[in-house]
């Protein structure tokens, strides 16, 4: 099991490159490997909205979205976790095995439409049901309502070491070529730089 903890970075802009990197380097691995119906690999990205993005049509996928969308062929398995599934792209709530939302107002749009079908049976079981705190499961084309889950008091070992990252520094390439600094021209139009006192006039 490897952890990458990237709550110590100082900004924002660092943990979202870092965990694109990451990203990076689990996807090169994935397709070195090749295809397999085994799983191989499960990626727990928690706080996903930051580096899986919705971007626009045109664009190319980001690396989040290309780990959700090919890496299953190569036994890579995918969580996101995520406070809000709509700052996730669209296509990832409806491709996606199963959802586990705390809320009713956390439920993507199109797991929302399967829970509004409750009003042609009883709309009063509807607003009871989503007045009150639930944990709603979409899996398999069914959708299970639960009670909140109870948090967990004991410690959960991990088995997992602490070791730090050592990033070296790139080397130079060959064809680089060191840029000398050139002397800076004196002004023109007869303007002096010195006072005529240190220069001993």
């Amino acid at each position: 099991m490897i952890i990458y903890d990237l709550s110590e970075l100082p900004t924002h802009q660092l943990r979202a490159l870092y965990a694109e990197i990451v990203l990076w380097r689990l996807y090169n691995e994935a397709r070195a490997k090749g295809t397999t119906l085994q799983l191989r690999k499960l990626i727990v990205a928690e706080e996903s909205q930051n580096y899986v993005r919705p971007g626009r049509v045109e664009r190319p996928p980001s690396i989040g979205e290309r780990i959700v969308n090919e890496l299953r062929a190569y036994g890579y398995g995918c969580l996101l976790i995520s406070p809000d599934p709509y700052q996730l792209p669209l296509h990832v709530s409806r491709d996606v095995a199963a959802v586990i939302s705390i809320g009713y107002q956390a439920l993507p749009e199109v797991i929302l439409d399967v829970l509004t079908l409750y009003r042609y049976a009883d709309i009063k079981k509807l607003v009871r049901t989503a007045s009150r705190p639930r944990t709603y499961i979409y899996h398999d084309g069914r959708l299970h309502i639960r009670g909140i889950p109870k948090p967990y008091l004991g410690v959960i070992d991990l088995e997992a070491s602490q070791t730090e990252e050592e990033v070296k520094p790139a080397e130079p390439s060959r064809g680089e070529v060191e840029v000398k600094a050139e002397a800076r021209p004196e002004p023109s139009g007869g303007a002096r730089t010195t006072s005529p006192l240190a220069q001993g006039f």
